[in-house]
């Protein structure tokens, strides 16, 4: 993937001299800091959510890999019905990611 973001991983922390409020931090090989102010009553929850989006879209861009491969080969006639909802759980995958690089599915 061409990265369009902060390259992960990206830490939740508290925000220097403002209690309550978090941050999350993006260090690009382990140097640059590029901070995200988070605000508000689930701060914690939306920032802890934000940090964890690089290893999820990358454990997601693998899985859809994965799936595709030993998957789609098979064809419809393996188990239908199996086959229908790896197909559609496929394509949620593959929306998810296109969602999060930018890309609009029509």
């Amino acid at each position: 993937m061409n990265a369009k973001h902060t390259p992960g991983p990206w830490i939740v922390e508290p925000m220097p001299g403002l209690s309550g409020l978090v941050r999350v931090v993006g260090r690009a090989n382990n140097a640059a800091q590029t901070p995200l102010e988070v605000a508000g009553n689930l701060s914690a929850g939306n920032a802890n959510l934000i940090g964890a989006a690089p290893e999820m879209y990358e454990a997601l861009e693998q899985d859809a890999a994965l799936i595709a491969a030993e998957w789609m080969g098979l064809g419809p006639d393996a188990n239908s019905d199996s086959f229908w909802l790896v197909q559609d759980a496929l394509g949620r995958i593959r929306a998810a990611t296109a969602k999060a690089r930018g890309e609009v599915i029509s």
